[in-house]
């Protein structure tokens, strides 16, 4: 897993915690660090996804409302909200970063802590999202998005609060 890849998956945390408690995110943020020792790259990206996801929750959540189909966001589950949250900031103020990469990203996420039955509901709301905010035709995301779920021996597991030995990729 990319340095990119576990800072999504730190603020994703992070940001859960403080979405679901009494508890900041930027506190629980903070603990992981401690806890898992992450390479300075993976606490940067993850602190800006934090406080990016904070400090324009209204306007994120503006876009994800206007993108859900018969839905309200109070109706979308936390692990999949706060995902989607993620994926829409990297949307608006990821310049760089192509579509089909955050949305691959957001759905590695909401399949490791949704589950899959969260997969094409999440993908919609993003393709959607993508063509509000980019203009990209979402209905091109879908074939370029492969799904790997399955217990892979080979790829790393998901954050177990133990200390990371190495943060090399």
């Amino acid at each position: 897993m990319g340095k990119r890849s576990k800072g999504r998956e730190y603020a994703m945390l992070s940001l859960f915690a403080g979405f679901s408690a009494e508890t900041e995110a930027e506190e629980t943020l903070e603990f992981l660090r401690k806890q898992r020792r992450p390479s300075a790259e993976v606490q940067e990206f993850a602190l800006q996804l934090v406080r990016g996801v904070e400090e324009n929750l209204a306007q994120i959540d503006e876009v994800i409302e206007s993108n859900l189909s018969r839905w309200s966001l109070n109706r979308v589950g936390l692990p999949e909200k706060t995902v989607l949250r993620i994926a829409v900031y990297e949307l608006l103020y990821s310049e760089v970063l192509p579509v089909p990469v955050i949305v691959a990203e957001a759905l590695r996420l909401v399949g490791d802590y949704a589950g899959e039955e969260s997969l094409s509901f999440v993908n919609g709301v993003l393709a959607s999202s993508a063509s509000q905010i980019r203009g990209e035709d979402g209905q091109d995301l879908e074939p370029q998005i492969e799904f790997h779920f399955e217990d892979d021996e080979d790829e790393e597991e998901e954050l177990d609060f133990e200390t990371e030995e190495s943060e090399d990729e």
